[in-house]
């Protein structure tokens, strides 16, 4: 059995449960979880959870693998509480899908703790170091006051996503080696690579998504002045996925869910 947990508009997870049928269950976060039953344990023995929906099982041991798909957690019994009890409400829900995912014997695609879904973000210029680290060649980057703007001329002024709040006078500037442009992607699912960019190690990639606990997403690239494709970034839950990619998704799903 394959679970796709999922926010109530995802495109992508309704393409791969079409192509799924019967072997899927879809968790809609903003339907089920506040009025889900849910037991879960953790103990010497190690972690054992179950969760029910609508009196049928989302989360049991009948499930082998998990696509993770939620950037958020919702608790629609809460919206109209206090502020300091929705935020409550809001932690604990969290902290419960948390354990539960990361307690399972199955593999789940996409973690939450490793891409910042909870706890603290990781920041994108500390991703920027992950591939680097691993193989990928990155863009260049700088931090530089105001004052010395004109030391980075050859480069393009990054405000954002690197910085933490908008530019004010006199505040260091963030930036980044110039590109073409234009822009590459390849596609992670589980432990293959879909795509190929010249130059960019299918190794490299998968080495990046292991280390930032990406098992499905897309991993973007923009070529320099001398062609060669750099990383700029990636997206674990993109909203759109080419057919041949959900394809592949559909393919490894099924796979893992066949295994006993």
């Amino acid at each position: 059995m394959i679970l796709i947990l999922r926010q109530l508009f995802d495109p992508v997870a309704d393409a791969i449960a079409r192509a799924l049928g019967p072997a899927v269950r879809s968790g809609v976060i903003e339907q089920w979880f506040g009025g889900c039953r849910l037991d879960h344990r953790v103990g010497p023995a190690g972690v054992d959870s179950r969760i029910e929906a609508g009196g049928l099982p989302l989360l049991d041991p009948d499930v082998r693998i998990v696509l993770n798909r939620l950037r958020r957690v919702s608790v629609a019994g809460y919206h109209n509480a206090a502020p300091s009890d929705a935020a409550y409400a809001l932690a604990e829900a969290t902290a419960v899908l948390w354990s539960c995912l990361e307690g399972l014997c199955c593999p789940v695609l996409n973690s939450m703790t490793a891409l910042g879904l909870v706890g603290r973000p990781s920041h994108p210029l500390a991703h920027a170091g992950v591939a680097h680290r691993c193989g990928l060649l990155t863009r260049e980057y700088c931090l530089t006051t105001r004052a010395r703007a004109g030391d980075a001329a050859a480069m393009l002024a990054l405000d954002m996503p690197f910085a933490d709040h908008p530019p004010v006078v006199g505040a260091p500037a963030w930036y980044g080696s110039a590109t073409s442009g234009r822009p590459g992607t390849l596609w992670v699912v589980g432990d293959q690579v879909v795509g190929a960019l010249d130059g960019v190690p299918s190794a490299a990639v998968l080495q990046f998504a292991s280390a930032v606990g990406l098992g499905f997403g897309v991993v973007t690239f923009e070529q320099d002045a001398a062609g060669r494709w750099r990383w700029t970034g990636f997206d674990p839950l993109p909203l759109y996925a080419p057919p041949h990619v959900a394809e592949r998704l559909a393919e490894y799903l099924m796979a893992h869910a066949a295994l006993a």
